[in-house]
């Protein structure tokens, strides 16, 4: 899978589209992972965030979490809920 993101990533050079040569090439790698992550979290709803983990190549889910969340000022639950208009389950 990180073979697939080091493509576009290198596509994305080749185009002119990476300007940030302060960022490290794992960051961008990371960034599109959590891109992946939002498309399948909209396109997807019935996969699970371990499902998105796991596909993405994350280690674990909570690692997952902290860095989408670290990238996009939510978790993947919350993003989940908030683009599909679903009410979040309560947490007691």
């Amino acid at each position: 899978e990180d073979q697939n993101y080091a493509r576009q990533f290198l596509n994305d050079v080749e185009n002119g589209l990476v300007i940030d040569s302060n960022k490290e090439f794992t960051d961008y790698i990371t960034e599109y992972k959590i891109a992946r992550a939002k498309d399948l979290l909209f396109n997807q709803p019935h996969l699970t965030i371990k499902e998105i983990s796991d596909e993405l190549g994350f280690d674990n889910q909570h690692y997952f979490a902290r860095i989408f969340k670290k990238i996009t000022g939510e978790t993947p639950s919350d993003y989940k809920y908030r683009v599909h208009n679903y009410v979040p389950p309560k947490k007691y």
